[in-house]
């Protein structure tokens, strides 16, 4: 099992791009998550509940930590450590501390998914889905705020620089990075955003891509 301590944060990284049947009817063979140019095949079963696992339960007030991933799995039945591991070592799963906390901000950066649909009169939190629909995810303003803006940024280490000028500006105590960290946790558990790793920006043709 991975030396990261139980009370590491727990930050999924990749984009789901769904599941691949090899005929009508048949079981998924594997389902694709990609990072930056790579696209990682992930087995059905332990693996990839172990990863949907790692996305956490989306409570602003309860971090997801490798704790709280392991006791999930194992009230699910699922034997997640040695899936864990082999996540982490493909880059799938970040186990943040606050001393990694640093290095993993830098090598990630936030996409946002879903689409704002406003506030409820009277309700201060906000609302993200698809129009049409009902809401996915009820946050509330700081982390729709970060939701908003920190995708524009080319990693997280560099968004948390410039969050705490914004927090100052707005006469706020400045959360740091382990907060930022916390709010994009919330957005990975509401399905709002994914990580991803920073891009190089580099031209391609679709046939340059590994098939998924």
């Amino acid at each position: 099992m991975t030396a990261a301590p139980g009370s590491a944060l727990v930050l999924p990284v990749g984009h789901h791009l769904g599941a691949l049947h090899r005929s009508v009817g048949a079981d998924p063979a594997y389902t694709t998550v990609r990072t930056g140019f790579r696209a990682h095949r992930l087995r059905p079963g332990a693996q990839l509940e172990t990863w949907a696992l790692a996305h956490g339960s989306g409570d602003p007030d309860t971090p997801w930590t490798v704790e709280a991933l392991l006791s999930a799995a194992a009230a699910a039945g699922i034997d997640a450590e040695g899936e864990l591991d082999e996540l982490v070592d493909a880059g799938l799963v970040g186990l943040v501390t606050p001393g990694t906390a640093p290095a993993f901000a830098a090598a990630h950066r936030l996409r946002p998914l879903l689409v704002g649909l406003g506030s409820p009169v009277g309700d201060p939190y906000e609302l993200l889905g698809i129009p049409g629909l009902p809401y996915s995810a009820r946050i509330r303003p700081r982390t729709a705020e970060v939701w908003r803006w920190v995708g524009m940024w080319p990693d997280l280490a560099q968004a948390a620089q410039a969050w705490e000028g914004v927090d100052r500006d707005a006469g706020l105590e400045p959360g740091g990075l382990l907060q930022l960290l916390a709010d994009v946790q919330v957005l990975l558990g509401t399905s709002a955003a994914y990580l991803d790793v920073p891009g190089g920006g580099r031209p391609f043709r679709r046939h340059d891509l590994p098939p998924v």
